[in-house]
């Protein structure tokens, strides 16, 4: 009775994680596909200046002026998300993103705290 239970429970249980494997697949292809549309010169110039923020919020980290460096993150963000490449990127992610997943702590986490982690990341 018990191998007929397994045997019956794989036989429901599994072709529904091959869909859901397959569904997801489906969807990173089409935001794989959704990303190549966007203008790598363009991707490159946001990283640039995210990479700008993160040094300028580093420096302010490192110098005790943790409201400084919120507050320019938040300008950072709120000019960024405006933006037709933020919004290109950002319907893109959407095709993978479900109900289920939240926020991660890491996007919570002030910016100097990140700085912090980063840094002793790097420096094991």
């Amino acid at each position: 009775m018990k191998t007929l239970t397994l045997l019956l429970a794989g036989l429901f249980y599994l072709p529904s994680v091959a869909l859901a494997q397959n569904s997801q697949l489906q969807k990173l292809k089409e935001m794989g596909e959704c990303m190549n549309k966007i203008d790598p010169k363009q991707m490159d110039a946001l990283a640039d200046q995210g990479k700008k923020m993160m040094a300028d919020a580093t420096v302010l980290c490192n110098a005790g002026k943790r409201d400084e460096a919120k507050a320019l993150q938040d300008k950072f963000t709120t000019e960024e998300t405006n933006t037709p490449i933020s919004q290109a990127i950002k319907n893109c992610s959407n095709i993978i993103k479900s109900e289920k997943i939240e926020e991660n702590s890491i996007t919570k986490m002030h910016i100097c705290d990140r700085v912090k982690m980063i840094s002793d990341a790097q420096h094991k």
